[in-house]
């Protein structure tokens, strides 16, 4: 028999298990978009910070450069020091939130940065004493490493004092006189340099090996902010250097081609653009010196690097940064639990 047109027929319902498994996949699907939006936003908050951290790092390194420049030669001064000493103090003040968070330079770090907010270095200061000890150095090698050894026997009282407040101040005075006495003389002296790359107990050429330099960055505690905003300046100083070495070569091939030529007053004129090209690279590394000391490791830190150091050798930022890209490179996670000191100067 066929159905009555006239007879309605009832739906029939769905099966559970159709149903059931429907609603599995539309949650699986939802899951599968959200986990690839929140992948999403991870990348942009990475690049995102990234950026940030490489315009303040640029900022603090152009402004570090024209503060050394106007503190050493006196006719690069500012007609208004005022607003170039407010311009580097809020550029290091910038790059310290970005690394160490709103807090500042002191408190994130654990190991040798004591755990505690700390000052920071006051920047216009240590690059006006920079320019004060460039304009009277040591009389030589001899003479700076004593004052050097002197420095690190008192720092080393200063590190090992219970913490608080003075004792803070302490740390970032006895860093400002440490800085700019090394700073300074590597600036403007030649044979400066020979303290960061010879053994202070033997005077013999032996920098520090690269397990010793292993051993201090583990000692830092840095923070992963802090071990990023290193590497990017390690990236950035390598690509200048190579630059101004590159810039080096061309003018003294010009210098030579045109002495050759007998054009004397051009090869005149080319030999003094040879000697602005090679004054470039102590100004360059003087203020990745400053935005390391003053921006991107807090002075209990870096006194402690200082201090752990000595009394065998003094440790240079160039050398900090390569350490940290091999350790980078290698993929040693930072220590939960960083070393304590484990020396002292002598």
């Amino acid at each position: 028999m066929g159905r009555d047109p006239g007879c309605p027929v009832a739906p029939r319902a769905p099966k559970p298990a159709k149903k059931k498994r429907r609603a599995r996949h539309l949650i699986a699907e939802l899951e599968v978009r959200l986990a690839e939006l929140q992948r999403r936003v991870t990348e942009a908050h990475i690049q995102n910070a990234r950026a940030r951290l490489e315009t303040d790092l640029l900022r603090a390194l152009v402004v570090s450069r024209e503060a050394l420049l106007a503190a050493c030669v006196p006719e690069k001064r500012p007609a208004d020091a005022a607003a170039a000493a407010a311009a580097l103090s809020e550029a290091m003040r910038q790059l310290s939130r970005t690394v160490h968070g709103g807090g500042g330079g002191g408190g994130e770090s654990g190991g040798a940065s004591g755990g505690a907010p700390a000052p920071a270095l006051d920047a216009p200061a240590l690059i006006a004493a920079i320019g004060g000890v460039r304009a009277s150095p040591k009389a030589g090698a001899t003479e700076l490493r004593a004052s050097w050894r002197e420095r690190m026997r008192e720092a080393a009282a200063v590190i090992a004092a219970p913490g608080g407040a003075q004792a803070d101040q302490r740390v970032v005075e006895a860093l400002h006189g440490a800085a700019s006495l090394l700073i300074g003389h590597c600036l403007c002296c030649p044979w400066a340099h020979e303290l960061l790359t010879a053994n202070l107990i033997t005077w013999r050429p032996e920098p520090a090996s690269h397990a010793t330099w292993a051993v201090w960055v583990d000692g830092l505690g840095l923070t992963p902010r802090q071990e990023a905003a290193l590497l990017e300046l390690q990236r950035h100083f390598e690509r200048q250097m190579a630059s101004l070495r590159s810039e080096q070569l061309r003018r003294a091939a010009a210098v030579r081609d045109l002495a050759a030529s007998g054009a004397l007053d051009l090869a005149l004129e080319a030999l003094d653009d040879l000697a602005a090209a090679n004054a470039w690279m102590p100004v360059c590394a003087a203020a990745a010196n400053v935005v390391v000391h003053a921006a991107l490791l807090t002075p209990r830190q870096m006194l402690w690097l200082y201090v752990n150091a000595a009394p065998a050798w003094v440790p240079g930022v160039t050398a900090l940064l390569d350490a940290v890209e091999r350790r980078a490179a290698a993929g040693a996670p930072l220590p939960a639990a960083p070393a304590a000191a484990v020396g002292a100067a002598e």
